[in-house]
């Protein structure tokens, strides 16, 4: 906000004009749970007043129109949506979100201090208002390979930085139950800016969560069920409902929000593809699935909007009220949240994308592809990684499997039991190759193989047939990331990722193609499930959520916090 502060008194009070009025206006006013008819003063970015106001340098009649603040997602990882930032932002505010706090954690994962700098320089002048929460636990665990390996030294210099607002996700709760000395340090070096930390702690015990929270942690968007929800409202720590591509909690947890405990809860996507941003939209979809399960349309706005400003301390939105930014959304329909027109700081936001971008250094795929694709086995009776549609929690499947006169694990479409694999694919020198077999994966034959593995993003891959998975690594390798479909010695389908092999400059249109093109292809392995086998293969590499998960050094058992073998 540019203009001094006699301007703005001026304008207030009608002694000058506001830039720009709204007239006739339905405010939803996110304090009391009403609905002000009234008029809406701007004055450059900045609401000025609420009431009558009889003229301005610009009126614009809304002749009856809800107008909603500017949504906030509370945490999102922009790589999970498979576009850079800049697509993003376009993206995201023509669906009234306004602000986005993310956490570059996957590119960090990938190319360290350089992958932060990246996210932070290219939302720099981004429409959509995006702060950063940096990333705290790079790798996640020492059980698997990162391309880098961030230390608390390693992210100091840029909690200065105006858009950082405090340290991301701590998903190493262990460590910090166990005083980690560099987690510890994090902690204490955001704390010293007066920064916020966010969690990430699901099935911790109550006790392991009164430490956790002591130790500084505000946020937490790891509930699935009313108890673990309960268990931190009552404790006074930000509840983040999370609706995204793989993990869906909303209908578990919105049964419970009412008008009582409702203040310390938002939402947010964590990771949401853009194919499915573009079908249902972003948090708009989590208050519209909110009002549909019977939530007052005011709260679920709140919750969208007013409550996660608190939760990272932006002041300055999430309200229609004097003195907060005119980030604005008009509505045609309340209950449905059918946006007709956003303003960023007090501007009609252009949906059409910028066609300039931040270019990343290049980043090479480091992989071998002399790799044995046998599982040798020494009993058929074996665990393997249970995969959960729509969620992120796996389980620790046991069953009996084929083997061939080698003792080598045979795949078998019956009983839904694949070839699991994590191939290393940031340093030359690392060979490493995860083994293990995957079950619930719904496909009938072929291969589907991605760069995006949580959260060190490893390649992964998941199959039948040795050749085709030979075919994928190379067609991936080549490309220098993405994610492709491989079936009878074919590639079906692919969509490169070429920013650290996460992300893709292609413009939006052209990236929804090739993913419906990715799945076309799933239909042609006979894949039968109802969720995204992609985001879900991705996740099944993450050893910090529960049960069973795979690294490029082994099958990883994330509740005994160790390796285990395949074989019982």
């Amino acid at each position: 906000m540019n203009k001094n502060i006699s301007e703005i008194i001026n304008a207030a009070i009608e002694k000058e004009l506001p830039d720009l009025v709204f007239k006739n206006a339905k405010i939803i006013d996110v304090f009391s749970l009403e609905v002000i008819d009234g008029d809406i003063a701007v004055l450059g970015d900045m609401i000025i007043g609420i009431g009558k106001y009889h003229n301005a340098k610009k009126v614009i009649d809304l002749k009856g129109k809800f107008v909603s603040p500017g949504l906030i997602e509370a945490h999102v990882h922009i790589e999970s949506s498979l576009i850079i930032p800049e697509n993003f932002s376009t993206v995201l505010l023509k669906h009234g979100i306004t602000t986005a706090v993310i956490d570059p954690h996957e590119i960090a994962n990938v190319m360290g201090i350089d992958g932060i700098r990246y996210m932070i320089d290219s939302t720099e002048n981004t429409e959509l208002d995006i702060f950063v929460m940096l990333p705290s636990c790079v790798p996640s665990t020492p059980y698997e390979s990162s391309g880098a390996v961030l230390r608390a030294a390693d992210l100091k210099n840029f909690y200065s930085h105006p858009r950082v607002l405090g340290l991301g996700e701590l998903m190493n709760y262990p460590g910090l139950l166990d005083s980690d000395a560099d987690l510890l340090q994090k902690i204490l070096d955001a704390k010293s800016f007066n920064l916020s930390v966010d969690g990430h702690a699901p099935s911790i015990s109550a006790q392991g969560l009164n430490a956790y929270i002591s130790a500084g942690i505000t946020t937490d968007h790891e509930c699935e069920t009313y108890e673990e929800m309960k268990l931190r409202l009552e404790r006074g720590m930000y509840v983040f409902i999370r609706e995204g591509t793989a993990a869906k909690n909303l209908e578990a947890l919105i049964k419970y929000v009412n008008y009582k405990n409702n203040d310390l809860i938002c939402f947010c996507t964590d990771d949401k593809e853009i194919i499915d941003i573009e079908k249902e939209g972003s948090i708009d979809y989590c208050v519209r699935k909110a009002v549909s399960f019977g939530l007052d349309p005011l709260l679920a706005i709140k919750m969208g909007s007013y409550n996660a400003a608190k939760a990272h301390k932006l002041y300055d939105r999430g309200a229609i009220a004097p003195g907060k930014k005119a980030d604005l959304v008009i509505l045609d329909d309340l209950e449905n949240f059918t946006v007709s027109a956003v303003y960023k700081d007090g501007k009609l936001i252009d949906e059409n994308p910028k066609s300039d971008f931040l270019k990343i250094n290049d980043h090479k795929i480091f992989i071998s592809e002399d790799i044995s694709w046998d599982i040798k086995l020494n009993s058929d009776k074996i665990r393997a990684v249970g995969l959960v549609p729509n969620n992120l929690f796996t389980n620790e499947y046991i069953m009996n499997v084929e083997t061939d006169k080698n003792g080598n694990f045979v795949p078998d479409s019956k009983k839904d039991a694949v070839k699991l694999f994590i191939v290393e694919r940031h340093s030359p020198q690392n060979n490493n190759v995860g083994r293990g077999i995957l079950h619930g994966l719904k496909i009938k034959k072929g291969v589907i193989a991605t760069t995006i593995g949580h959260d060190s993003h490893n390649l992964i891959m998941a199959g039948y047939n040795n050749e085709d998975f030979s075919l994928a690594l190379k067609t991936l390798k080549e490309l220098n990331g993405g994610i492709t479909v491989v079936a009878d010695g074919n590639v079906l389908a692919v969509l490169p990722l070429e920013t650290a092999g996460l992300m893709t400059s292609r413009p939006v249109a052209e990236v929804l193609e090739k993913l419906e093109e990715l799945n076309k292809a799933l239909i042609q392995i006979g894949f039968t499930g109802d969720f995204s086998p992609f985001l879900s293969l991705s996740f099944l590499s993450l050893p910090v959520i529960p049960k069973l998960k795979i690294t490029d050094m082994g099958l990883f058992d994330v509740e005994k916090f160790g390796f285990v073998n395949i074989e019982v």
